[in-house]
């Protein structure tokens, strides 16, 4: 246990402590520290949950309804990546699979058996374009 502004925290959950190292905290540091801050205003004992997390924290979490294996969690979080991958490199498969360092054809399985919904065009076509344009 230790001390901390005036109170005893002991530890920080699993599922908190996730939340805040997923987010992107685009105030940067500030943000970070002003977010610590109301924690330990929110959960001044004990061990801090989700429930001591700010709101727009607490939306981004994955609701469970029931208590899930460890092979489920993890394909949920893999599934998650690779959607996000694909976002940020405009659908383009092949810069995904390198950015995820795996074979685009393990890519395209893991589409596939996930069941996400390609675009007709992917992100290769607008690289081609702007070189041209």
């Amino acid at each position: 246990m230790k001390r901390l502004r005036g109170g005893l925290v002991k530890g920080i959950s699993q599922e908190a402590l996730s939340l805040l190292m997923f987010h992107d905290y685009p105030g940067n540091i500030r943000e970070l520290e002003n977010i610590i801050e109301r924690i330990f205003v929110l959960c001044p004992e004990g061990e801090i949950g989700v429930r001591c997390m700010p709101e727009h924290l607490k939306a981004r979490a994955v609701p469970t309804v029931f208590p899930v294996g460890m092979d489920v969690a993890l394909r949920t979080t893999e599934n998650q990546v690779i959607l996000a991958a694909l976002e940020h490199n405009d659908y383009n498969r092949l810069a995904t699979a390198r950015m995820r360092n795996m074979h685009k054809s393990t890519l395209y399985r893991k589409i596939k058996r996930i069941g996400i919904q390609l675009p007709k065009e992917d992100g290769r076509v607008h690289t081609i374009l702007s070189i041209f344009l």
